[in-house]
């Protein structure tokens, strides 16, 4: 069994964007279920939320000591609404959820709110900061919720000295590694200036039939989890960032959570490194050994960020801010949740409805956006007879509103001959 006494390095990465960048990654789930789900079985829900592993905020130490995880039953916040969402105003309401306040140390960490629509269904919305869930934490905690048997924080003895010594030695040794495998760092390119206006990432999520999107797949020598790289590489080269003929980092995340795991995050990213060439609509062979060839790197190599990450739990704040102030984020991020499981995508009622799971950042200005470099985050989920894609645009100056992404992403879909609902944007 893991205990979550203190925040990890993965944690910390994201607790340093929440509180000290000022780019604070918030997490979304929202279905549109059947009428069955009612308010008291979103109420239910929440109780099982609070009784669970999301029942947790992070506590601030001054250093060099982790921060520690405090069980907080009051972590998150649950309400239902009376007032229906008018049938095609469904990416209003769930943009308008994401842009509550969340706060992984002050609370509420996560929100879940439900409301029913104009035709007769019920949209949910589970909001959530990135520090004390990622996508496998979500999926177990509401798994657990539903079925009744949540798992609260189990926190284990404060010993300072000896976090303070070990996480010393952790942050040398990986301080050596870091000295070992740099490189010089790529060029940034040169940009026009974004404005400091707040800027909400646009985001869509679609639905495609499964048969459809496996058969496609399999037409091109591919696999779903590669046809759906290839639609992320496809909308981001669409946005102008990327042409043929250009050298292209895709990560591709990569859960480590095991079984009875109870950290907030658990995973890894793999990175394929592919050349933008537009043979990969007839033939995804190469992009599915690129593909293949990071996930084995993954295994054998150390990744020098992991390092950097290690070495930031034991700097102050202001050191951390200094060591931050180059990174950036992915310019193509593919992340394949696979099929969901049939209590997280009904919620525990009678009918599996499309479910979007999207990452993004909130309350950062465009500048902020553009400066670190983002280009397209996409996500895929599968539920039984359906394929969900959920995109964002990282970048206000390529993809500067959800009208762009549409058409970039609908534009990308029809290259491949796949017809697509746009059920949220």
């Amino acid at each position: 069994m893991t205990t979550a006494g203190r925040l990890t390095a993965d944690d910390n990465l994201f607790l340093v964007m929440e509180h000290v960048v000022d780019l604070p990654v918030v997490n979304q789930v929202v279905w549109r279920l059947e009428s069955d789900v009612d308010a008291d079985l979103v109420n239910r829900l929440g109780d099982g939320l609070h009784a669970g592993r999301l029942s947790r905020l992070a506590v601030r130490t001054a250093g060099p000591t982790r921060d520690l995880w405090r069980s907080t039953p009051d972590a998150g916040v649950v309400e239902t609404s009376d007032v229906p969402v008018r049938r095609g105003g469904e990416g209003d309401w769930a943009r308008t959820q994401l842009e509550a306040p969340i706060d992984s140390v002050a609370g509420p960490s996560w929100r879940l709110t439900a409301a029913p629509t104009s035709d007769g269904r019920v949209m949910v919305s589970l909001v959530f900061s990135h520090v004390v869930a990622d996508g496998g934490a979500i999926l177990a905690a509401v798994d657990e919720a539903v079925r009744g048997c949540p798992r609260p924080l189990e926190v284990g003895r404060r010993r300072p000295l000896t976090d303070s010594l070990s996480l010393g030695r952790a942050a040398a040794s990986a301080a050596c590694e870091i000295v070992r495998t740099r490189r010089p760092s790529a060029p940034r390119e040169a940009r026009p200036t974004a404005t400091d206006e707040p800027f909400t990432c646009p985001t869509i999520a679609v639905t495609v039939d499964s048969g459809v999107f496996d058969a496609t797949a399999r037409d091109a020598n591919g696999t779903p989890n590669t046809l759906f790289v290839a639609l992320v590489l496809g909308v981001l080269e669409r946005s102008g960032r990327v042409a043929t003929g250009d050298d292209v980092r895709i990560n591709l995340p990569v859960s480590t959570r095991r079984d009875d795991d109870l950290r907030s995050n658990a995973s890894s990213a793999a990175t394929a490194d592919v050349t933008v060439s537009a043979g990969r609509y007839d033939d995804l062979s190469a992009l599915r050994a690129s593909c293949k060839e990071a996930y084995v790197r993954r295994e054998r190599d150390v990744d020098p960020f992991v390092s950097t990450v290690v070495v930031a739990q034991a700097l102050p704040d202001a050191a951390v801010r200094r060591l931050a102030a180059g990174a950036g984020t992915p310019l193509c991020l593919a992340s394949a949740l696979g099929d969901l499981p049939a209590s997280f995508a009904t919620l525990g009622g009678t009918a599996t409805g499309p479910v979007a799971m999207r990452s993004t950042t909130v309350g950062a200005s465009a500048a902020q956006l553009a400066a670190a470099g983002g280009g397209v985050s996409a996500w895929s989920s599968r539920t039984p007879g359906v394929v969900t894609l959920c995109f964002a645009g990282l970048d206000p100056l390529a993809i500067p509103d959800r009208r762009r992404l549409t058409d970039l992403v609908l534009g990308e879909l029809g290259r491949w001959d796949l017809r697509a609902e746009v059920w949220l944007d």
